[in-house]
């Protein structure tokens, strides 16, 4: 099989079933942290069966969960996300709200911190695809800006869907769970299994 048009490197894994496949690069293997004494990266742990086993569940994996990220109002940021979701077997396509509908096939429908609020057509685009024609079955996930100035427009059509933003932020007030020294907008969360 011709795999050039995806640009694979040495050491790269393709996990291939049909005419899916995905390649796993050898980045994506290992956690890194650079040595700030030598300026190079050293490998912490490997995430080698996490990334194969991703790549071999979105191959074989009969469906797949179609997602629009919405873009045309500033919104930066999402690199990280999306590449989550697209591990984790969801086809997102990125949609320019300003120029484009939203793909009725779309399930999710995500607005990551647009710097500006929404004009009056894309609320009505928006609206319009969460109701589905009034069969629902929809999703919005939102993430705010904590730049972004007042976006009365996209408040009241979150509103409508019972979501409100407030004034705020959050941070880790202990030391002992920063990820970063003296940062505390880089907290740790811990998980307790009962």
């Amino acid at each position: 099989a011709d795999f050039s048009e995806d640009n694979p490197a040495t050491n790269d894994i393709i996990v291939r079933c049909g005419d899916r496949h995905i390649v796993v690069s050898s980045s994506d293997l290992f956690n890194q942290q650079l040595d700030t004494s030598t300026y190079s990266y050293r490998i912490t742990s490997s995430r080698a069966e996490e990334a194969i086993t991703s790549a071999m569940v979105n191959v074989i994996s009969d469906t797949q969960i179609q997602v629009s990220l919405l873009t045309g109002y500033g919104e930066s940021g999402y690199d990280a996300f999306v590449e989550l979701l697209r591990k984790n077997n969801y086809n997102v396509i990125t949609q320019n709200i300003v120029t484009e509908e939203i793909d009725p096939e779309s399930k999710v429908v995500i607005v990551f911190a647009p710097a500006y609020d929404y004009d009056e057509e894309a609320v009505q685009k928006l609206g319009a695809f969460l109701e589905n024609g009034n069969q629902m079955g929809k999703s919005l996930f939102y993430v705010a800006n904590f730049e972004q100035p007042d976006t009365p427009n996209l408040n009241t059509l979150l509103e409508e869907w019972a979501l409100q933003v407030g004034d705020g932020i959050v941070f880790e007030t202990d030391n002992n769970n920063l990820a970063v020294v003296n940062n505390p907008y880089y907290g740790l969360s811990e998980y307790y299994s009962g």
